[in-house]
């Protein structure tokens, strides 16, 4: 086989033993990636259902013993700015309100991407309580930009490795057809092809 052959060869093996790292390399670590995002995801969304449940029964026990005050009272100290809406109703009376930023009724909060819970409380009062996701997008949002850039790493950091792999892997083989090459070069048949042992020795 000549040497331009073998060189070939050498470049084609290398070119796949890297190819084949780099793509069981960035899986592996894609993978790890989204599950990771997953839990992270979920704890995030578990967080916001605590916080509303909690919410929820600590306006509900306000309003029964103290009625309709005692929500507001509540509803003062532990609703979230904008982000969180209130409202009793019995029947189509509505009895008390505390609407999010820019008013939008609490009806259409469903609609725009808001959790909405509603209670009966005492038989005919309904009280419905909407929070807003953008915390938890806000979050979801930049575990998303991190896991970009950390794919992005990720990336290059399979590339360089993959050849510095493939490139020890086969120094054994380059070493071999350098000797042969000296050997057929010289004519000397006594000379011989220098032999690494294991562990540099």
């Amino acid at each position: 086989m000549s040497s331009a052959r073998v060189e070939r060869l050498l470049r084609s093996t290398s070119a796949k033993l890297t190819a084949w790292y780099f793509v069981v390399f960035v899986a592996s670590v894609a993978l790890v990636s989204a599950l990771d995002s997953s839990f992270i995801a979920e704890a995030t969304r578990a967080k916001e259902r605590e916080t509303m449940s909690a919410h929820v029964a600590e306006y509900r026990v306000e309003l029964e013993a103290r009625g309709v005050e005692g929500l507001a009272r509540a509803v003062t100290a532990h609703a979230e700015g904008p982000r969180e809406a209130v409202q009793l109703r019995r029947g189509g009376d509505t009895l008390f309100e505390r609407e999010p930023a820019g008013a939008v009724p609490l009806e259409r909060l469903e609609a725009s991407g808001w959790r909405v819970v509603a209670v009966h409380v005492g038989g005919d009062l309904e009280l419905r309580v909407g929070r807003s996701d953008d915390a938890e997008r806000e979050i979801l949002g930049r575990l998303r930009d991190a896991s970009i850039l950390g794919l992005g790493a990720t990336l290059l950091l399979g590339v360089v490795g993959g050849a510095i792999l493939t490139r020890r892997a086969l120094a054994p083989v380059r070493r071999l057809r350098a000797g042969i090459e000296s050997i057929l070069a010289s004519g000397d048949l006594a000379e011989r092809v220098a032999v690494r042992r294991p562990g540099g020795a």
